[in-house]
């Protein structure tokens, strides 16, 4: 089956499955840090989990893409931080090949690398299985109170933080 055969989950039947589940008893690794434990991570005020295609060997567009959308999240890191989320990337890429993500510059958030799916496994997340192997489909989750609040999907990949920040504003109005 090709990508373009597949029947992708919409938004809303992924909010209908993930809405207020906790991220699930998995350890993923970080080149910046020692293997990261997922639910101790969603302990953090909030999250926003931008989830990347990171294919090795992928042409030029599919990197572009996953290059432009992590700087796009790198430039609205600061407004992110200030409304209290912690940014992270997560994709089947290997830490050593992360480091080049963005072109090499140094990122503002951490990195997770997840190159078994483990994690789409354990939250049935859309995957792409092509040329290149399998892969997250770019979407994007936010975690409040240890738990999924929000699923974006399909993304754009020019406005996804932008988006995400935008919704974010509307929903922490006093």
């Amino acid at each position: 089956m090709t990508d373009a055969d597949r029947a992708w989950p919409t938004r809303a039947e992924l909010e209908r499955r993930l809405l207020g589940v906790s991220l699930p008893d998995l350890e993923l690794d970080c080149a910046e840090e020692a293997p990261i434990h997922l639910p101790e991570l969603a302990r953090r005020p909030n999250l926003a989990i931008f989830f990347y295609r990171g294919l090795t060997g992928a042409p030029p567009e599919l990197q572009f893409s996953d290059d432009a959308r992590a700087q796009e999240w790198a430039d609205h890191d600061y407004e992110l931080d200030k409304l209290r989320y912690l940014t992270v990337g997560i994709s089947v890429q290997s830490v050593t090949a992360q480091a080049k993500l963005a072109g090499g510059e140094p990122l503002p958030y951490m990195l997770l690398s997840d190159p078994k799916l483990q994690l789409a496994d354990a939250l049935d997340l859309p995957i792409a299985d092509g040329d290149f192997g399998a892969a997250y489909e770019p979407l994007t989750m936010l975690i409040r109170e240890e738990r999924i609040s929000r699923i974006f999907f399909p993304i754009d990949p020019a406005r996804d933080a932008s988006s995400a920040v935008a919704w974010i504003k509307q929903e922490t109005r006093p």
